[in-house]
């Protein structure tokens, strides 16, 4: 085993992905399940490359060959396990994410946290969307948090007319906490206006799966149209994502 090799590698690799997650926490002070499991993953992992030498020099001297076999054994187990999770929730999401809606589906803007980066992506992406069909209507679906002073539904509403998008193709849903009130008081609003219940859901892309889930569970149709997330944004909110969906898969 070349020490210095594996020392290299794993400080390297974690290092970088450790300062990766840190990223959002630093700078906009985000911090949440996400970054919490890669912050504390990858410092673990660039420890343990930083102290490599000492760790398997313990165990060759204790003579506990058997008990570092063992320990091995089921880190890999676990990181085995992991990745392979991971990867089908990744098929999922990719696969969700491509699902193009019907060309006169009402779209559906979920909110997140007021006038935060993600809430921008999802507007530009809605506004993008909305000007090349100006046939169809969109509910902007979003209760109000308890640091917000206006919906969520109304916050995004102000971005879109400000992106020049017509007031009167928008309505505001904002009772709504969670993925599913947003698809099933949006379902309600649809019905109430006369609008199609059949759906064009803009979220961000790691989150189109289990929007879409979530429209299956009351009966509606839905395609996506996926707001692209900032690359320093993107491992914290899809490793929370990650465990969203074994919450809903379980729970």
């Amino acid at each position: 085993m070349d020490i210095r090799r594996w020392r290299f590698i794993l400080t390297s690799l974690g290092g970088i992905f450790l300062i990766w997650f840190l990223i959002p926490l630093v700078t906009t002070g985000i911090l949440n399940i996400g970054n919490i499991t890669g912050i504390l993953l990858f410092l673990i992992i660039t420890l343990a490359g930083f102290y490599l030498d000492r760790i398997t020099g313990y165990f060759r001297v204790s003579g506990s060959h058997r008990a570092a076999r063992i320990l091995i054994i089921l880190f890999s187990v676990l990181m085995i396990l992991f990745v392979l999770i991971a990867m089908a929730e990744s098929f999922l999401m990719i696969r969700a994410a491509q699902q193009a809606p019907s060309p006169d589906a009402t779209v559906v803007v979920l909110g997140c946290q007021n006038d935060s980066k993600m809430m921008r992506e999802r507007t530009k992406t809605a506004a993008a969307y909305l000007e090349q069909h100006p046939q169809v209507k969109c509910i902007l679906s979003g209760g109000i948090g308890s640091d917000e002073r206006i919906t969520e539904g109304e916050c995004m509403y102000r971005q879109l007319v400000q992106d020049g998008i017509d007031a009167d193709r928008l309505f505001i849903e904002g009772k709504s906490t969670s993925t599913r009130e947003n698809l099933e008081y949006s379902r309600q609003l649809a019905l109430a206006n006369g609008l199609r219940a059949d759906f064009a859901i803009v979220t961000n892309e790691f989150h189109e799966y289990r929007a879409a889930t979530g429209a299956k569970k009351i009966g509606l149709q839905a395609g996506a149209v996926p707001a692209k997330t900032e690359w320093w944004l993107f491992p914290t909110f899809y490793v929370r994502e990650l465990y969203g969906i074994l919450y809903e898969w379980f729970f």
